[in-house]
């Protein structure tokens, strides 16, 4: 009896230090699937990475720095969520403090697929702007000075009417250009207007239009380096009483187009810029499926056990139809 109570602590004393390390063994166990269940939580998570709130990645004018009063500046503005990705369709405010000292047209706008919108902003007076961008409740600005005007021989402005057409090649608009003296008082009859219609550029040798290897692009939509038209517009036009009119016909690509005017009086260049927005036409033409999931796991197995499917429409160009109407 005493020697089977013996081998009984024996034994006891042997299975401690096991039992003690199968316990510890299933705590870590345990801990590691827990673990394993949030690395899967996590990578479910990041699915849905990209819908963050909006915010602009900048916000410049062109020209920047300083303007003469009277003259006109774009101000654009990109627009993208927490993961640096472009958002469209979001409503973007302008305006300008002190508010004596300009306005914009339009006062807002929605980004195109970009990201990007702009406007038109028009020096009233002279002084030191503030030019404020918002979307979302987030504000970005950006400072101008406006000058008294005291150096050129003239200036010009030019506006559009639409400012919204169809992407479909037959739309059009009427674009009014007005030229004056630095007095005010309209410019000789007779003068010649360079127009030109695409995307944005800085014009560096001040001729009116696009030279390659010379001037630089600021808004390249379909990104291939080169300056492209967007929509048809007369190359020149002349002034009588001050003014001139052109139209604009609008092209089939849903975007946003620059149409510049330009005035050389000898020697002294002016010129005005306006943007106007092509969306695409509503009518659906075609429909593209996707999906950004390759493998689902059955629910309750861990992995991810669901993905996004995604169904685009798009008008007979090509462009992607409004949201409104998928």
């Amino acid at each position: 009896m005493r020697n089977s109570g013996k081998s009984q602590e024996k034994e006891s004393a042997v299975n401690k230090p096991a039992l003690f390390s199968n316990k510890f063994a299933l705590i870590g166990l345990i801990t590691m699937m827990l673990l394993g269940v949030g690395l899967i939580a996590g990578c479910g998570d990041s699915t849905l990475s990209g819908s963050g709130s909006a915010h602009f990645q900048y916000v410049a004018s062109s020209p920047s720095g300083q303007i003469d009063r009277g003259s006109t500046a774009i101000v654009e503005a990109k627009v993208v969520d927490a993961t640096g990705t472009a958002l469209s369709g979001q409503r973007v405010t302008f305006s300008v403090t002190p508010t004596a000292l300009g306005y914009f047209t339009p006062a807002s706008d929605t980004t195109a697929a970009d990201g990007t919108v702009a406007a038109v902003f028009t020096a009233t007076s002279s002084g030191m702007a503030t030019l404020q961008a918002t979307v979302s409740g987030t504000t970005s600005i950006t400072s101008l000075l406006i000058n008294d005007n005291t150096s050129g021989s003239g200036r010009i402005t030019v506006s559009v009417m639409p400012l919204l057409m169809t992407a479909n090649s037959a739309d059009s608009a009427n674009v009014l250009i007005t030229a004056t003296k630095k007095d005010g008082t309209p410019i000789s009859d007779g003068m010649t207007i360079f127009l030109c219609a695409g995307e944005r550029f800085e014009d560096r040798d001040q001729d009116g239009y696009f030279t390659r290897g010379v001037d630089s692009l600021i808004y390249d939509v379909n990104a291939n380096d080169q300056w492209d038209p967007i929509g048809s517009i007369p190359t020149s036009t002349t002034t009588s009483g001050g003014t001139a009119s052109v139209y604009y016909r609008a092209g089939n690509q849903a975007t946003t187009v620059y149409i510049r005017a330009t005035m050389i009086d000898s020697g002294n260049v002016s010129f005005a810029e306006v943007s106007a927005k092509l969306n695409p036409n509503t009518k659906v033409a075609s429909i593209t499926m996707s999906a950004n999931f390759e493998n689902l796991r059955v629910k309750g197995v861990g992995g991810i056990e669901f993905g996004d499917l995604v169904a685009t429409a798009y008008d007979e160009f090509g462009n992607p139809v409004p949201k409104a109407f998928r």
